[in-house]
């Protein structure tokens, strides 16, 4: 346990980046001073802010599960003899190329000619921008985890990630990044480093604003409906017999009256009444469907793909259509194809419909109901590379 320590942390979600102290004790305290949208955010400048309000330069960073790679590998003893035979069978499973200060792993237990070992990686570009930005603002800083081995130490991330020890040590003992001059690279080189290995989900992220622009469509079209309507009407207001003109003027307008049999009068009623019934329907439905309140749905997205920032971008194509209870992180693996859609088996319709007209577009969508309420969810997405 540290000992009268005031610890600086800056956590970063997909929307924010707050600055925390955790004050020791035997019932640690912490305080956030302060929150930044990553909307538009300049680094450099949110970065000098946190500064000021730490007790010294000295932090430590805490980072949301989707802009890291965690990964559990069982190792064979053979690949374990150097850094660089690790890095070489991590790299299976990383799609970014890694040097040698941007990932790190610790063995967590023994079996027989062979080792299981934790590997963790922050996601490519988003370091190297951070990385510099910390230089910039002077900042040190002495420790990197994200917040599910932060949890391990402690329920509250934030005490957990304060609580670390193992800070500098043997590779395989150690789970740890620092900052430091090496990361610090000229914006050009930043720049096309970033580029050169960015299997981010900018394709995705290209569709949906494809998607976006095609929502569009139905609006132009009933806006084109509508001026062809009013020339229609202009033109007929031209003529000299014009019946909407008679209208307008006040004169009298003669309507045909439709002969009616009386076979075609009762099949006309029927009609009506089924009409009538489907409407009737359809408002049931609709009232069904409004009394699902998606926002207090539980959902879990997780990347099953390896492209980095691909759990974020669904969380937030999720939030658009009404969900806010959303978590994210990586799923067990990187080798998911399809996207999957685990719910409980009691869950609402509406809610499976919600996401298949969130997703449809953008994925190949498999459904199962196989989740539990020991998953405390009620509905996990695990986006897959298709």
């Amino acid at each position: 346990m540290f000992k009268n320590k005031t610890i600086n942390i800056i956590a970063i979600d997909r929307k924010r980046l707050l600055f925390v102290q955790v004050v020791d004790g035997d019932q640690p305290q912490v305080q956030q001073l302060g929150q930044k949208s990553l909307g538009n955010i300049d680094w450099v400048e949110a970065l000098a802010e946190a500064k000021t309000k730490f007790s010294n330069k000295k932090c430590r960073v805490l980072l949301a599960d989707d802009l890291a790679y965690l990964l559990t590998l069982k190792i064979e003893d053979q690949d374990l003899e150097s850094r660089a035979a690790v890095k070489k069978k991590v790299q299976e499973y990383i799609p970014e190329l890694l040097t040698d200060d941007d990932w790190d792993y610790r063995v967590v237990a023994e079996e027989k000619e062979a080792k299981k070992i934790i590997v963790f990686a922050p996601v490519k570009d988003f370091f190297l921008e951070f990385s510099q930005a910390v230089r910039e603002a002077g900042l040190e800083v002495e420790a990197i985890e994200p917040f599910n081995i932060a949890q391990k130490r402690n329920k509250n991330p934030f005490v957990g990630l304060a609580q670390k020890q193992d800070i500098s040590g043997p590779d395989a003992k150690v789970l740890n990044l620092i900052v430091d001059q090496k990361h610090y690279l000229p914006a050009e080189e930043k720049t096309a480093v970033a580029e050169d290995n960015q299997p981010s989900a900018s394709s995705r992220l290209a569709k949906n604003k494809k998607r976006k622009e095609k929502s569009k469509l139905p609006l132009l079209l009933t806006v084109f409906g509508f001026l062809v309507v009013l020339l229609g009407v202009l033109l007929e207001l031209k003529r000299p017999n014009s019946k909407i003109k008679q209208l307008f003027t006040g004169g009298e307008v003669e309507l045909e009256s439709p002969v009616v049999d009386e076979k075609t009068a009762t099949e006309t009623e029927e009609q009506a009444e089924a009409s009538s019934s489907a409407d009737l329907d359809e408002e049931k439905d609709a009232t069904e469907s409004a009394e699902v309140n998606l926002a207090e749905i539980r959902v879990e997205v997780l990347n099953g793909s390896g492209i980095a920032g691909l759990a974020g971008e669904v969380a937030d194509i999720l939030e658009a259509q009404g969900f806010a209870d959303i978590e994210t992180g990586n799923a067990d693996n990187f080798e998911y194809e399809n996207t999957q859609i685990q719910y409980l088996p009691d869950i609402d319709e509406q809610v499976l419909i919600e996401v298949e007209r969130a997703l449809n577009d953008d994925f190949e969508l498999e459904k199962e109901d196989s989740l539990t309420e020991e998953d405390e969810l009620d509905l996990r997405v695990i986006v897959g590379k298709n």
